[in-house]
């Protein structure tokens, strides 16, 4: 899947004729200049994201809490959602690195 996801934004910055200054494009009266692929290209891993997002979620949960002692359920549950919390902030470390890379002012 994030294959496809980098296909995608490749296409789409291929597309652009600003390449990777997407956002600032403009033709000589000022106008945007958009790719002409279609926003909707995009949903399809979005949706897969958000599936996966949810089954990984839902089954992790479920088995933090029905496998956790009486008295640790909410210690249990605590660390599944810091877990989950690291593991965001490091995948919005490396997007914000990737993205870093790319501004040119």
């Amino acid at each position: 899947m994030p294959m496809g996801v980098c296909l995608i934004s490749v296409a789409i910055l291929q597309t652009n004729p600003c390449g990777e200054f997407v956002s600032t494009c403009q033709d000589a009266d000022g106008n945007p200049i958009t790719s002409s692929l279609n926003v909707w290209i995009q949903s399809g891993s979005y949706i897969l994201i958000a599936l996966s997002e949810i089954f990984a979620s839902i089954t992790g949960l479920e088995y933090a809490f029905t496998k956790a002692p009486r008295n640790m359920k909410s210690l249990v549950m605590a660390m599944f959602l810091f877990t989950s919390a690291i593991s965001s902030a490091i995948g919005e470390a490396f997007n914000r690195e990737r993205i870093g890379c790319c501004d040119r002012d």
